[in-house]
């Protein structure tokens, strides 16, 4: 017997759209080809000074509109930083992900988004996830010390940057400003589960002010233990003039401890938080501050920072950068260089 879950509602509501779209003219907006090149230096506690791609991405974007209203939205796109750095357990770069991503180029967005007047369907073998874009993109300010939980020993939070085979829905807006978004994501295809991981936002975006709350649940079947993983995250911010204000709280319950050698992972919880403020103090010119606190039921996997930036923009599509991040519990580090988009 079949059963309809939310995940299969989801993938034939997409799949009714295409059939419906297929009937319609289209009119291509696209190929659009897109570069982010961020290059520079970097020097980490115990390493000696290193050049450093800590951004190497390059895309295909573009779009078919149908007559009868909906948009269908394609995006390739690939990672190359973890190819080119010369990364360790001290340091981290975008695309190394696992250990089979290790030195090779990632391809870090394959999606399809069908927008409608009845909300937009997105089908992504690959993505950055959107609980980072929605949720905590607003203290995502630094170059290098950008705190999800793929970098390493400065990660902060538990949330991912980097997601795959994901379902996901996102409303129009319910009020002006305000959205509520839902994904899946199927990730063991051979557990017997037909979706290992649930998630659900409520945003809003309007008139400078940003706030959010969101939870995700990922079933036991993914991890080590016996118990389902949650996570809950509030986030808000504003902007009063040139200052931009924000904060991320996350909420870990039951998340894998890694073990202590010869011992089995076992399952505790964390909290953390980070505060940013950016300034805009000339026209070209930023200084941003955050500070950073991860607070572990098992007191070695604690970590605090603070995290200083000055940013200068060339013009919209460059700017040179000086930031540092100073740890208790993990690896201080010193960044400069500049950034290209094209």
């Amino acid at each position: 017997m079949i059963t309809c879950t939310f995940s299969k509602c989801l993938a034939f509501c997409g799949l009714g759209l295409c059939l419906v779209g297929s009937a319609s003219a289209a009119e291509h907006k696209g190929p659009n080809f897109y570069t982010h090149l961020t290059l520079g230096a970097l020097n980490v506690s115990d390493r000696d000074l290193d050049p450093w791609a800590f951004e190497a991405t390059t895309g295909i974007k573009g779009q078919y509109h149908l007559d009868n209203g909906i948009r269908f939205i394609y995006e390739l796109e690939a990672e190359a930083a973890g190819a080119v750095n010369d990364s360790d357990e001290q340091t981290w770069s975008l695309g190394e992900y696992d250990a089979d991503a290790k030195d090779e180029i990632y391809i870090s967005k394959a999606r399809m988004t069908a927008v409608t007047d009845y909300g937009a369907f997105i089908v992504a073998p690959r993505l950055i996830s959107g609980q980072w874009v929605w949720l905590y993109d607003n203290v995502d300010r630094f170059v290098y010390n950008r705190f999800f939980n793929q970098t390493g020993k400065i990660a902060i939070f538990g949330q991912s940057y980097q997601a795959q085979d994901i379902l996901a829905y996102g409303s129009p807006e319910i009020v002006k400003g305000l959205r509520l978004q839902m994904a899946t994501g199927h990730q063991n295809d051979l557990n017997g589960k037909e979706a290992d991981v649930h998630g659900i936002r409520l945003v809003y975006r309007a008139d400078g002010v940003r706030a959010g709350i969101g939870h995700i649940r990922v079933s036991s079947e993914l991890l080590p233990t016996d118990e389902d993983y949650g996570r809950t995250t509030l986030s808000a911010g504003v902007d009063i003039g040139n200052l931009a204000l924000d904060a991320v709280y996350e909420i870990n319950k039951d998340s894998v401890v890694p073990p202590r050698p010869g011992q089995s992972p076992t399952t505790g919880g964390f909290d953390s938080f980070v505060i940013t403020g950016a300034y805009e103090f000339l026209p070209t010119w930023t200084a941003t501050l955050g500070l950073a606190q991860k607070d572990h039921d098992e007191d070695r996997l604690d970590v605090d920072g603070v995290i200083a930036q000055v940013k200068k923009h060339l013009d919209e599509n460059v700017y040179l950068f000086a930031e540092t991040g100073q740890y208790d519990n993990a690896p201080d580090n010193v960044a400069a260089g500049v950034s290209f988009s094209f």
